[in-house]
Formats: structure tokens, sequence, C-alpha cells
């Protein structure tokens, strides 16, 4: 009898596990994931308060998954998972740490970027050969992920660093669940009637006179290259895909932008500059806001 009755509480159960019931199913669940990216000046330097308070503050507030920042400025690996917790970030990883590099001096350990987020941050690379200022390779959430910041003073140089990158990704595996975010100090071909009134080139090229060493302007014109690479690769322009959000909240000259791969699209809930009384006070950059329908296990 017993042989009996466990013979069909397994037949029962293998039923209900066919199709009857779903609880022996494991399910996906749909949710937003929100990501921000944000060049914070030299370290957040405005925020004079002890730990930034306010700076950790408003990320409190904004609640993203992921933080991608860019000029963290006298920022050790410490300092950074110190700051990250108190808005609620358990991982965080830094591209430069002083203390970590043998003598570091100058450049070499001056404006890394940074990724925190609220899930773990692996199979982490930190490339800085041949970049000005590096760039971070991460899984996060099952994302493959970049944070850069490229080169701000040469468009040669940019060109350089980009081809890095993309190469990356290429030697990476499939081209799937990409985001590449950062500082990367160019404009964009999809914003080109912005600048059709020719007051941003005459603004770069008065800049040019008085920074000497800078190399910005290709035959004195307006670089676009860097960005139709990435778009050439097949990277989704996030902003540009939402851009009814982008020009809502100050659509104008971008420089900071987050791109994904094709297959994020139509993932891609909302896509726009966050402007609040912080952000117009504490960087020279306006951070942008990226949500992802996103599956969690």
């Amino acid at each position: 009898m017993k042989t009996i009755q466990k013979l069909t509480a397994a037949i029962l159960l293998t039923a209900s596990c066919a199709g009857l019931s779903v609880s022996c199913v494991p399910r996906s669940e749909t949710k937003n994931l929100k990501i921000i990216c944000y060049n914070i000046l030299y370290g957040m330097r405005r925020d004079t308060t002890q730990g930034k308070r306010l700076f950790a503050e408003w990320v409190r507030q904004q609640n993203p998954d992921i933080l991608a920042l860019q000029e963290v400025n006298d920022f050790t690996q410490f300092t950074l998972e110190t700051l990250a917790a108190k808005y609620g970030h358990d991982y965080a990883v830094i591209s430069k740490d002083p203390k970590l590099i043998p003598g570091s001096v100058g450049l070499r350990t001056k404006f890394p970027v940074s990724i925190s987020s609220k899930s773990p941050v692996v199979n982490v690379d930190k490339v800085l050969d041949n970049m000005w200022h590096g760039f971070i390779k991460c899984k996060v959430e099952g994302y493959n992920v970049i944070v850069l910041h490229l080169n701000p003073h040469l468009y040669e140089a940019r060109r350089r660093e980009i081809r890095t990158v993309l190469e990356t990704v290429k030697q990476s595996g499939l081209f799937e669940k990409w985001i590449i975010m950062g500082d990367f100090n160019t404009v964009s071909p999809l914003d080109s009637a912005v600048y059709a009134d020719g007051k941003y080139l005459q603004r770069k090229k008065e800049q040019e006179k008085v920074h000497t060493r800078n190399n910005n302007l290709p035959d004195g014109q307006l670089d676009f290259a860097v960005s139709q690479a990435i778009l050439d690769f097949g990277f989704v322009d996030a902003g540009w895909a939402d851009r009814e959000n982008y020009r809502k909240d100050g659509f104008t000259r971008r420089i900071d932008f987050i791109y994904v791969s094709p297959d994020l699209r139509d993932r891609i809930v909302s896509c726009r500059y966050i402007t609040d009384d912080f952000t117009a006070a504490y960087s020279d950059h306006i951070p942008v806001e990226l949500v992802l329908k996103h599956d969690s296990e």
C-alpha cells in the first residue's frame, strides 16, 4: 500500500510540473533596471561635505541599480566602496587606484572611471594601456558592460581608443547584452542638426586657440568619426532611441552617451538626462539615465 501511495504521489508531482501547475517551473520576473552614467567633475569636488554626503544622498534618491562614473579623482578602491555603501551599492570597482600602482604619478592615476552596483560586478578587466583615461569591462546582472572616458584633447587618439574598445567587444563572443557608456568627448552624427548653425564649431575653434596642444577638429570641422564607428559596429544610441525624452530634458550637445547592443533596443523603457537642482550645480556634465526591461531569475 505504501509503495502504491508513493508511486501515485510521484505521478501527481510529475503531472503537476508538466503543466497542471506552474509552481514547479522556475520563472523569470520582468522588472526595470535603472542605470546612471555621470561624469562627476574631478571627483565631485564641488561637494565639500564629509564623505561626499550630498552626492551619496542624491544617488540614494535616484536609486540606480548600476552607477557608472567618470573623473573619480582622489578615490581609492576602499574609499569608493565606502561611498557606494552609503547609497546602497555593495559592489564597486575603480579603474585606477594610486595605492596599487607602483610609482604612481601624474595622469596614470588621474581621472579613473568606476562602476558600482547592487549586484556583484564580475569578470572585471581594467584597460589602461593605449588609453588616455582607460576603461572597465565587466559583467553585471548578465550584461556585458564597458565604462569609459575617451581622450579629451586629440581626435586621432579618440579614434584609436574606440577601435580598442570595439575590438574588445568583437573578441568577447556574442554581440548580445552589451552596454557601453561614459564620457566620449565627441559629438554624434545623429545630432548634426543641432550643430548646423556653426555656433558650437566656432566655440571649439576658440578653445583650440587657447589650448594650443589640443587637436579636436579634423580639417577644422567637428569630428563625428568616433560615434559613427560605434553606430557602424551595430550599437544603438539609447538616448536617440528615446529622443523625445532627451529633448524634453535638454537634448542639445551631447558628449556623454549610453549605447546598447541591438538585442536591447526593444527593452529600452526610457533614456534621459537627469536635470535637477543637484545636477545643475555639482558637475559640468549632466548624468544620463537608462531604464531597461530586465528579466531576473
